[in-house]
């Protein structure tokens, strides 16, 4: 949750105990990765498609990195909130260095799973 979902449920349940527990991968500092061959990387991303989510940043962030030279191939499961908010633009900057899975559940969140990059190492 966040600190405006906090509020919001203090204010309509009438309650204080209420934590925030951070849903994210805290970085304290960035290491060096090297790839184990030469192919391009494969990165994804799992669940909603929605400006919350940071997909503008996201989105930036793969433009910074094709600019950079840097190989990689992006796949996006999930559902977009408001339809082509977000994946036409994916699809236009990256071209065939993107691919959007749809939604994903079951057995297919293994397979998409088992599709991303488990070839990185830190240096």
């Amino acid at each position: 949750l966040s600190q405006i979902e906090r509020d919001a449920i203090i204010s309509r349940y009438d309650v204080d105990n209420v934590s925030v527990l951070p849903n994210c991968v805290d970085v304290k500092e960035q290491l060096p990765i090297k790839t184990v061959n030469d192919k391009p990387l494969t990165l994804g991303y799992i669940g909603r498609i929605t400006k919350e989510k940071g997909m503008a940043y996201l989105l930036e962030a793969c433009k910074t990195l094709k600019g950079e030279g840097v190989e990689f191939k992006l796949i996006l499961a999930g559902k977009e909130d408001c339809p082509n908010e977000f994946i036409p633009y994916f699809e236009d900057s990256m071209k065939e260095s993107f691919e959007y899975a749809g939604v994903v559940s079951g057995n297919k969140k293994e397979e998409f799973m088992n599709k991303l990059d488990k070839r990185i190492e830190t240096v």
